[in-house]
Formats: C-alpha cells, sequence, structure tokens
C-alpha cells in the first residue's frame, strides 16, 4: 500500500484522502470538522477508471468529487507516480 495524498476540496473543512494498494484506489471524504474526523463517503475504486471532470472535480465511478484549484493535477500525478 502506497502513502495517502489528502487534497483540499472546494467545500471549507471538507478534505479528500486517497490511498492504493497494487490494483484499487481508496477514498474517504472527510469532515475535519469532527473530532475525531467523520468519513462522509468512502469508495473504491480501479486507478484506470478515475477521471477527470470540469472545473477540477474528479470523477470516481458515478460520484464527483469538487476539489480545489490544482489539486486534481496533484492526484493525477500522484497516480501516475505511484503505478510506476
Amino acid at each position: 500500500m502506497s502513502t495517502a495524498i489528502e487534497l483540499e476540496t472546494v467545500a471549507k473543512d471538507v478534505q479528500v484522502r486517497v490511498t492504493r494498494n497494487r490494483d484499487c484506489c481508496f477514498l474517504a471524504c472527510v469532515s475535519l470538522k469532527a473530532e475525531p474526523y467523520v468519513p462522509m463517503a468512502v469508495l473504491a475504486q480501479y486507478p484506470e477508471t478515475i477521471r477527470r471532470a470540469s472545473n477540477g472535480a474528479v470523477q470516481f465511478g458515478t460520484v464527483l468529487f469538487f476539489l480545489a484549484a490544482g489539486q486534481a493535477e496533484l492526484l493525477f500525478a500522484w497516480l501516475q507516480e505511484d503505478a510506476q
């Protein structure tokens, strides 16, 4: 399993955390307001099915996550780096 990447979203106090093993990516959308942090969504997806959407959004299966500016680029760079 690789190290996780933490991505900021357009929503204040909401973060997306992604990690992967050799075959699958695991995503947790987390509320940073609660203590301890509360996952609002948890998904598993094959890396090759993760797609860019408009305006910095990323599509995981049928779910869209709206990331802050530049965060989608970080995610895809991390996915490429981790795949090698």
